[in-house]
């Protein structure tokens, strides 16, 4: 059947009758004048027509007694597809189905037009060898009991003294996966040039070669390879991937990009080959025979792609099934990491409260030696509350429930109030705290921004040695603000910065002793920035200092949220317009 659509009329018995549409358009009904004439009583005059629309076909019913189906469905104006099952008449019971480009039908049309002649005893042979070494094909659970079996069908339907199978590796080289009686010092790469020069040819041709003596061969027998071994019968067959318009999916293996020149198509489609050979010549091969060699490579290549894609849809679903164990077992841990968190902040937070209480005197006067072991207690006490209320913010932002109360904000206003805060600590390390930044307005939630530029000045102060120095600038950057808090501290090794963002990654301290902090803070940091919209970054080198810079999505100039600036209001009776102003910008400043 070629490429012109046809209509399989079925008829009683199991019958039926084909007729291609080859009248634009085509029109079906019980009018002798139709191109299909349906003679049953429930089929109207003109019933319906069938005309070509693009690359495709639309069928068209035509004010019909009863109306048109297609796939039981009724119908008014329909695009066909192949196989659609067309009906008509009253009880839908006048069925027709639409072919176009069948791939089954072209089978049955290339066997149907073979010459007929009896079946030999060796072809029914033939036939059910195949059968079985297609069986046997995907059955295998071993890529390597494929190759072989494909192996030995050749070896012995050819009557060969040896042979291998090789196929192509993720680099396009030829790799050898199975041999029969091949000297071993034969099979290793260096000497398989022995009969390459076949094996480039039928690789490169994808046509498969049968040579009952390659000594009557002019061309051949005068090659190294040939001469060399006294090779008299050859066989080779690719092993080649069926043409893209009968796949689903592209092919396996692309073209590598640092090739020069692209290969043809059927270099492409050929994945292997499957030689064999003899040092006596035989008869030649039979077509009977020579059609089965043919069919169990192209079995082969075939059987080759479903294992290798069983293999990946197996490798895939045993990593889904790790990556579920681990998501259930990350989710259990921050179910336990939030309920404990939960459970210990209560009494942590009675006892940071009964010492902040001795230490202010109301349990009485203290003795300095007591003085000294209470502020150890709370300053443990302080670590254990900052890491549970990191753990608990870690828990919230891995699932889901920070919310932001994002606003405008003015960074100067923000960026003094920090400063303002770490002063004490950084005049206790001698360290120059210093701020710059423009009247610039960011939308954000404050206390999720504070706590941010917190975490990241207070970590410069922690790094930088006495008499060094912190600064914090903000400045806008297109539709951006960028905040850069710098030091001169001890800088970050570049193994380090791929890993600083981690959860619980500790920075290891340069003069060997105990890492510092629990590793949460820059985690969660970076999630909260996130969470903004924006993005961190760090910059640093050993000895040098570190810069970490935050983006934020720029809000624009600070307003006044009491009035719009467009429509200022009057200024009081009796007081001049400017002293109001006046008063109201020293009030926002």
């Amino acid at each position: 059947m070629d490429a012109t659509p046809h209509l399989k009329l079925l008829l009683p018995g199991g019958r039926h009758r084909v007729t291609p549409i080859t009248a634009e358009p085509f029109t079906i009904g019980r009018r002798r004048d139709n191109h299909l004439v349906l003679s049953d009583r429930d089929i109207s005059r003109v019933q319906a027509i069938v005309s070509k629309e693009g690359d495709g076909f639309v069928i068209e019913d035509q004010q019909s007694l009863f109306g048109t189906a297609v796939n039981g469905e009724p119908v008014v104006r329909r695009t066909l597809r192949n196989r659609d099952v067309i009906s008509f008449g009253r009880e839908r019971a006048i069925e027709m189905v639409f072919l176009h480009e069948d791939p089954m039908s072209q089978i049955l049309d290339r066997v149907d037009q073979t010459p007929a002649r009896e079946t030999s005893r060796e072809e029914l042979r033939n036939l059910r060898i195949l059968l079985e070494i297609s069986k046997g094909m995907n059955s295998f659970t071993s890529l390597t009991d494929l190759l072989e079996l494909a192996l030995d069908a050749v070896v012995d339907l050819t009557s060969a003294e040896r042979g291998f199978l090789m196929l192509r590796d993720a680099e396009g080289k030829l790799q050898m996966h199975a041999a029969r009686n091949m000297a071993g010092e034969r099979i290793r790469p260096e000497n398989l040039r022995i009969s390459m020069s076949i094996v480039h040819d039928v690789m490169s041709g994808g046509r498969p070669l049968f040579l009952a003596d390659a000594l009557q061969s002019s061309d051949l027998r005068e090659r190294t390879s040939i001469a060399e071994l006294k090779l008299r019968s050859i066989a080779c067959l690719p092993i080649r991937i069926p043409a893209a318009h009968m796949l689903t999916r592209p092919p396996r293996r692309a073209s590598r990009p640092d090739e020069r020149t692209p290969r043809s198509s059927v270099s492409q489609d050929v994945i292997g080959v499957i030689y064999t050979d003899s040092s006596q010549a035989t008869r030649p091969v039979v077509d009977v025979t020579r059609e089965l060699v043919e069919s169990i490579a192209i079995h082969s290549a075939i059987s080759i792609e479903n294992f290798l894609l069983r293999q990946e849809e197996l490798e895939h679903r045993l990593i889904e099934r790790e990556m579920d164990k681990l998501r259930e077992i990350d989710r259990l841990k921050s179910d336990f990491v939030s309920h404990v968190s939960h459970e210990l902040r209560t009494p942590l937070t009675a006892i940071k409260g009964s010492l902040d209480n001795m230490l202010d005197g109301l349990t009485g006067e203290l003795a300095d030696k007591q003085v000294r072991y209470l502020q150890r207690m709370k300053s443990n006490t302080d670590h254990l509350v900052r890491l549970i209320n990191d753990l608990l913010d870690l828990s919230r932002i891995e699932a889901g429930q920070i919310a932001l109360n994002a606003r405008p904000l003015s960074l100067a206003s923000l960026i003094h109030e920090i400063c303002e805060s770490l002063r004490p600590l950084a005049a206790a390390k001698q360290i120059t705290l210093a701020a710059e930044s423009a009247e610039l307005t960011v939308i954000a939630d404050q206390v999720r921004l504070t706590q941010v530029l917190l975490n990241l000045t207070g970590n410069a102060l922690k790094f930088t040695p006495s008499g060094g120095n912190v600064s914090i600038r903000a400045e806008a950057a297109g539709d951006q603000v960028r905040i850069a808090v710098t030091d001169n501290g001890v800088g970050l090794d570049p193994r380090e910065q791929a890993r600083i963002f981690e959860r619980f990654y500790q920075i290891k301290a340069t003069d060997g002793g105990p890492t510092m902090g629990t590793g949460l803070g820059l985690s969660i940091t970076k999630s909260l920035v996130e969470l903004h919209g924006g993005g961190i970054a760090v910059e640093s080198a050993l000895g040098m200092g570190s810069t970490f810079t935050v983006s934020l999505p720029i809000a624009g100039p600070p307003k006044s949220p009491a009035r719009p600036a467009e429509e200022p209001p009057p200024p009081p009776r009796g007081t001049p317009a400017a002293s109001a102003w006046g008063s109201h910008r020293s009030t926002q400043g």
